[in-house]
C-alpha cells in the first residue's frame, strides 16, 4: 500500500533500495507517518547518560516492512542533522527490537536534546558489544538510504 504525503513538517527521508515512495524516488515522512507505523515503549539504560529512560516509537522492523526495504539491501546509511553519518547493516536493524524512538520519558524528543528521532538498541536485554553498537545509536535523524 502507497504511503500517504505528509501533512506536517518532513523531518525523514528515506531513499534507495526501497519499495514504495511517496515524493519523487524517495519516501518523505513528518511524525505522524512514522508513528502511524506502530508504537511501542521500553525501559532502556542510555550508553552515553548512564541513566534509565523510556523510550517510545516505532520498531525499525516495521519501518523496514513499511517502506518496503528491498531483501538485497545490506546497509542503512543514517544521516543527522549535524552530518554525522553511519552505516548500519540491515540485519542488525532486523535482528532486535530497536526503536525509532521519537519520545524520551513521554515528551518528544527536541532538536536541541538528540531529536527529531534517535535510534534506540535494547542494551538491558540483549549482550551488545559497545565498542561497535554505541556509534549505532544515531540521533537527531534526517535521513537514511538502503544500499
Amino acid at each position: 500500500s502507497a504511503i500517504p504525503a505528509p501533512t506536517g513538517d518532513i523531518i525523514l527521508t528515506i531513499t534507495g533500495k526501497i519499495g514504495t515512495t511517496n515524493q519523487g524516488s524517495s519516501i518523505v515522512m513528518d511524525r505522524n507517518l512514522i508513528e502511524s507505523a506502530g508504537q511501542i515503549e521500553y525501559k532502556v539504560t542510555d550508553p552515553f547518560e548512564d541513566k534509565v529512560f523510556t523510550y517510545r516509537g516505532p520498531l525499525m522492523t516495521d519501518l523496514l516492512g513499511l517502506w518496503q526495504v528491498s531483501d538485497t539491501a545490506k546497509t542503512a546509511t543514517f544521516t543527522a542533522l549535524d552530518d554525522y553519518v553511519k552505516d548500519i547493516p540491515v540485519t542488525e536493524l532486523q535482528n532486535y527490537p530497536v526503536i525509532f524512538a521519537l519520545q524520551q520519558d513521554g515528551q518528544y524528543l527536541p532538536v536541541a536534546n538528540r531529536g527529531p528521532a534517535m535510534l534506540v538498541f535494547p542494551y538491558d536485554n540483549y549482550k551488545f558489544d559497545p565498542a561497535v553498537f554505541n556509534d549505532y545509536w544515531v540521533w537527531q535523524i534526517k535521513s537514511i538510504e538502503f544500499k
